[in-house]
């Protein structure tokens, strides 16, 4: 596994992108791509180091497959967002394929976790809220109070 860099490229007025993978800086491999016989020079859109190139390639390849112009040239109808975007998902897609599925696992019950006791944590405070409220709290009530007033004067109505 080498290291090095997925890009995007395209000749200035096309619809297709070139996305490539280099070990060169991308500047330097819009050059060679170039060469001596082309009147326009391609313009870098994005580039992106990676730990393994060929893989990232791969995978962006296959995610923009529905837009791919030949099946044997690494040209893809898109615009600068959607090889953006394609190059940034597979980079992803990759780096997890090196981390261990049990550490995977463990990382994604801890996600769900989180999210949970997020949402209780939310319910139980909307749940406070709703019996300080309902109990009549020292509550300045001769204005209509908006959600986040009623939510404040509630704290500070708790609080020492």
């Amino acid at each position: 596994m080498t290291k090095g860099y997925v890009y995007a490229v395209r000749l200035p007025g096309a619809r297709e992108v070139k996305i490539g993978r280099t070990q060169k800086t991308p500047e330097q491999r819009c050059k060679e791509l170039s060469g001596t016989n082309m009147t326009e020079q391609f313009r870098l859109e994005y580039a992106l180091a990676v730990r393994d190139p060929l893989a990232v390639e791969k995978v962006a390849h296959s995610l923009l497959a529905d837009s791919r112009v030949l099946k044997n040239r690494e040209f893809f109808r898109c615009n600068k967002r959607q090889a953006k975007a394609a190059i940034r998902n597979a980079a992803v897609q990759v780096r997890w394929r090196w981390v261990p599925r049990s550490l995977r696992n463990f990382m994604k019950g801890v996600q769900e976790f989180f999210v949970v006791l997020s949402v209780l944590l939310l319910a139980g405070f909307c749940l406070f809220v709703a019996e300080a409220i309902g109990s009549g709290a020292s509550l300045n009530t001769t204005f209509p109070l908006t959600e986040s007033a009623a939510i404040t004067s509630v704290i500070r109505s708790v609080a020492p």
